[in-house]
């Protein structure tokens, strides 16, 4: 009735009565009481970002940005941490929690000029909603991925190599620390 769960018929070709498969919704859902469409509300922000245009997408990834930062702080601080004193090993554990829920595990490479981080969103929480307007989503997601890495980090660079976008199975990033 909530569309959790999908099911179809298949015939197993050994007669008899046709069996069922289920499978889990690819979407996800939510679930709230008494019933909030959040879904429909990003729908109308997306929308009137969209028709303001670039001085709305630039407020947003400012706000995006700042709630980044914001989350990153407050894990830290919900593992007791002082954010000046975290190790550059800290800094990474902290980043891979942050990451878990979508996904990605970041790589880590000396270089001459310092460290890379490479990372992958497999997941990302908002796919559902870029074949309409991916670059909204992904300017603000971008936005919101790089206020974690600076609130952690000195970032130099924070650069997309692969985008969902252009057709790939993830969007794939390099931040030089």
């Amino acid at each position: 009735e909530i569309e959790v769960v999908n099911s179809e018929y298949e015939k197993t070709g050994k007669g008899g009565r046709p069996g069922r498969r289920y499978k889990a919704n690819e979407n996800g859902i939510t679930i709230s009481f008494p019933k909030r469409n959040y879904e429909e509300l990003l729908e109308w922000t997306l929308e009137i970002i969209n028709e303001i245009g670039e001085q709305a997408n630039q407020i947003g990834k400012k706000i995006s940005y700042k709630k980044g930062i914001k989350d990153m702080d407050q894990l830290i601080l919900s593992h007791g941490k002082d954010k000046l004193q975290l190790t550059f090993e800290e800094k990474v554990e902290f980043m891979t929690e942050a990451a878990s829920l979508i996904g990605y595990v970041p790589l880590i490479k000396n270089t001459p000029d310092g460290k890379t981080i490479s990372f992958a969103v497999y997941n990302c929480p908002y796919h559902d909603k870029i074949g309409q307007h991916a670059s909204i989503i992904c300017d603000l997601h971008e936005s919101y991925l790089k206020g974690q890495f600076d609130a952690l980090f000195d970032v130099k660079d924070f650069v997309q190599i692969e985008s969902m976008t252009n057709n790939c199975d993830y969007c794939t990033y390099r931040v030089n620390i």
